[in-house]
């Protein structure tokens, strides 16, 4: 057996914590550039995961827009995605502005904090 043959099956699953934010829609960003060299078409595949996937926005459209890139980029290459917060909390980013502070990402939170999906935000379920 050559040493490729026998490598481990735990050597076959990795995980990405990379944290691609986005540079603009279509023009080549980080996400585009990041998975470029994507695995594909291999005999013994190995399945990524981007653990922290989705950058934010305050404005509820323009997050749409980047969720759509971004994930759009993502199946493109078969790479699976997390949600990096999920839903709303006090800590940075993950709560609108009336909430407190919030950072460059703005919010990368996908449900309110009433517990709702923040509008537009359905459009995750594409992926």
């Amino acid at each position: 057996m050559t040493p490729s043959e026998t490598k481990s099956q735990s050597a076959d699953k990795k995980t990405s914590g990379s944290f691609w934010r986005h540079f603009g829609l279509g023009a080549g960003g980080a996400v585009e550039n990041s998975l470029q060299n994507a695995p594909g078409g291999m005999v013994n595949p190995i399945y990524v995961v981007a653990t922290e996937a989705v950058w934010g926005a305050l404005e509820d459209g323009k997050r749409v827009e980047i969720l759509r890139y971004s994930l759009g980029q993502l199946k493109k290459r078969h790479i699976g995605w997390l949600a990096y917060l999920l839903h709303h909390s006090l800590i940075a980013d993950a709560h609108r502005e009336e909430f407190g502070p919030t950072g460059p990402p703005g919010n990368l939170s996908f449900i309110e904090a009433d517990g709702t999906l923040r509008p537009g935000h359905e459009a995750f379920n594409d992926y």
